[in-house]
């Protein structure tokens, strides 16, 4: 069972271990995920390289694209905290927040 939770939560099962005593359940990654963020981050770095040629051409409008770059780093951070880091595990076995 060990083998096959760390799997789902591409850690080794000793990261699994450390995991569970700090009171921590790891997430299972779904379906598709490290493909999406996988584009996500190709579609973030052709972002880089236009928003690097338009600053030094000065041509387009740089901020935009900077915001743009960061809302698609945002969004990748965002994805990994909801769909991979693990979740603090209270006592009583459950993953709400304490005075929930």
């Amino acid at each position: 069972m060990l083998k096959a939770k760390a799997k789902a939560a591409c850690v080794s099962d000793s990261a699994l271990v450390r995991m569970l005593i700090k009171g921590y359940e790891p997430k299972p990654k779904p379906e598709g995920f490290n493909e999406c963020v996988h584009q996500l981050a190709k579609l973030g770095a052709n972002v880089g390289q236009l928003l690097a040629k338009a600053n030094s051409l000065n041509y387009i409008d740089t901020p935009m694209l900077k915001k743009m770059n960061d809302s698609i780093q945002t969004l990748i951070s965002d994805m990994t905290e909801v769909y991979i880091n693990p979740e603090r595990v209270n006592s009583d076995g459950s993953n709400k927040t304490v005075g929930s």
